[in-house]
């Protein structure tokens, strides 16, 4: 046995025929905004507070080490990565919801001025029936859509 850090993981695996499809489909789209068809951007969120998440530390023996911290609201980072490392960002303090969600990328519509495919994983809010209900008014806007299969965070750019 040694005394080791452990790691977090994910819950589970991609299924690999969706993994190897999805695969596929980025790369076709990774070449088409390489032509100049369209603009390829990766959506995630990121969430930051003073809270530390440090499982060991080694201390002198009769030591002990206090990390100061304290609760404070959550700072959160919604991103929207170019491939040529262009960010469009949103900050809030609020929890991450769908409607939330709609309102960032109703934000981002307006500055779109060529068609623009957005690559994001599927969380639940991602997926949310509010946020399929405006597919149709963000499409007629220039942008669209690439779902991430479960677990496949790899293929996130951002």
């Amino acid at each position: 046995m040694a005394w080791r850090r452990m790691k977090r993981g994910l819950r589970g695996t991609p299924l690999d025929w969706e993994y190897e499809l999805k695969l596929e489909k980025l790369s076709e789209l990774k070449e088409r905004a390489q032509k100049g068809e369209i603009k390829l951007k990766f959506l995630d969120e990121v969430g930051f507070d003073l809270t530390p998440s440090i499982p060991y530390r080694w201390q002198e023996k009769g030591e002990t080490i206090v990390l100061k911290s304290g609760r404070k609201k959550r700072l959160n980072v919604v991103g929207i990565l170019g491939r040529m490392n262009k960010l469009f960002y949103q900050i809030y303090s609020e929890k991450m919801t769908n409607e939330l969600l709609i309102k960032i990328l109703d934000e981002f519509c307006k500055t779109l001025t060529h068609k623009t495919v957005i690559v994001m994983e599927q969380a639940s809010f991602h997926t949310s029936n509010a946020v399929l209900n405006k597919l149709e008014e963000w499409k007629a806007s220039n942008l669209e859509f690439f779902l991430l299969p479960p677990y496949s965070h790899k293929l996130n750019l951002i």
